[in-house]
C-alpha cells in the first residue's frame, strides 16, 4: 500500500521569520506476516506500529536522504559522514619519509658506528631509544639501556674492540615517525679477557626500525641481525 507522509523543514532567514516547506515523501507500508493489520494513513502513529509494519522509504534522489529520514536519525547520518570524512582525511595526510628525514637517519646510523669504531660506550647508547630491544640471532629479545649494556659489555673482566664496522642500507622506508632500514653489516672485532685474545668477523644481513622521539631526534627502536652469512 502506498502513501504519502508530509515532512516539514524550517528554515531562519536572515528577518528570523519561520518559513515552512512542506516536501512529500513516498512510503511504503509491507505487513509482517505474524500480525497483519490494516496500514495506518496516519504517519504520526507509525512509530506505535513499527512492529507490525516495515516501512521502506523510496528515496528518488541522493541528496534528498537527509529530507526524508526521521529527525532523530539525521544526526547518525551526520556522524557516519564526518567519521568517513576523517578516515579519507587522515589518508591524505599519510605521507612518507621526506628528504630531511632520510638525512637524519643516515646520520643516526653514521654515528651508531662512530660510536662503536671509537668504543664509546655511551654515544653508542645514546643513539638507542630508550625502549629500544635487540633481537640478537638463536637468542632472547634484550630490552632497555641497562640489559643491552650488559649484553654488549658485560662486567666479566672482558674486552671487546670493534676494529671495523662497515653498515650498508640496501633499503629505506617509513613514515615521519617511524621508519626502517634493511642492508649487511660486516664487522671485525678483537676479544680480550685474562690472558685469552682472538680476533673475529662476521658478516650478517640486518634491520634496524626507528623512531622520532618527543625531541624530534630519531633514535633506533629495534635492531635485528641474522647468522652470518656464507663467504
Amino acid at each position: 500500500m502506498l502513501i504519502r507522509q508530509s515532512v516539514q523543514v524550517c528554515r531562519v532567514p536572515a528577518s528570523n521569520a519561520p518559513e515552512t516547506r512542506s516536501y512529500a515523501t513516498p512510503i511504503v507500508l509491507r505487513q509482517s506476516p505474524r500480525n497483519r493489520r490494516p496500514a495506518l494513513a496516519d504517519p504520526h502513529r507509525l512509530r506505535n506500529h513499527m512492529s507490525a509494519y516495515r516501512v521502506e522509504r523510496l528515496i528518488p534522489y541522493a541528496n534528498g536522504l537527509l529530507m526524508t529520514l526521521p529527525v532523530y536519525a539525521r544526526p547518525f547520518l551526520l556522524a557516519g559522514t564526518a567519521w568517513l570524512g576523517a578516515c579519507g582525511a587522515d589518508k591524505q595526510v599519510s605521507r612518507g619519509l621526506t628528504a630531511r628525514d632520510s638525512s637524519s637517519i643516515e646520520a643516526v646510523r653514521a654515528a651508531y658506528v662512530h660510536a662503536w669504531l671509537t668504543d664509546d660506550t655511551l654515544g653508542v647508547l645514546a643513539t638507542l631509544d630508550t625502549g629500544a630491544v635487540l633481537l640478537p640471532p638463536g637468542q632472547l629479545p634484550v630490552t632497555g639501556h641497562r640489559a643491552i649494556r650488559a649484553f654488549w659489555w658485560p662486567a666479566d673482566g672482558s674486552r671487546t674492540t670493534i676494529t671495523a664496522f662497515d653498515w650498508s642500507m640496501d633499503e629505506l622506508g617509513g613514515t615521519p615517525e617511524l621508519a626502517y632500514t634493511r642492508g649487511v653489516s660486516s664487522l671485525a672485532w678483537r676479544y680480550e679477557k685474562d690472558t685469552v685474545r682472538s680476533d673475529q668477523s662476521t658478516r650478517n644481513m640486518s634491520l634496524t626500525v626507528l623512531a622520532r622521539g618527543a625531541d624530534g631526534q630519531w633514535r633506533i627502536l629495534r635492531q635485528m641481525w641474522g647468522p652470518a652469512l656464507r663467504p
